[in-house]
């Protein structure tokens, strides 16, 4: 993990959800987190460390303008999780920057 600022939150934040993905070649995949801005204290872009399916990352979230954030699933953590689109995860939060 990199080193940065990160401060745990009060409690981990989980929510289960499905992985989406856009059309064409290079689309990201991602997993929408409702509600996140609640939870997390911001609607803008915010660095966390998170675990999917029990595995580590560090990732930043990005805003989708009405409450929620985008979690980008990069192939090699869709990889390590053997998920694709589709898949549900199952995203916790422990720390913000």
């Amino acid at each position: 993990m990199s080193i940065t600022n990160y401060q745990p939150l009060d409690a981990p934040w989980t929510q289960r959800t499905v992985l989406i993905s856009g059309e064409g070649k290079g689309a990201w995949t991602y997993a929408r987190l409702a509600d996140s801005a609640e939870a997390l204290g911001t609607r803008k872009a915010v660095r966390v460390r998170a675990t999917v399916d029990g595995h580590e990352t560090e990732v930043t979230l990005l805003p989708m303008g009405d409450g929620d954030h985008m979690f980008p699933m990069k192939a090699t953590l869709r990889a390590s999780t053997d998920t694709s689109a589709g898949d549900a995860v199952a995203i916790t939060i422990t720390h913000r920057d």
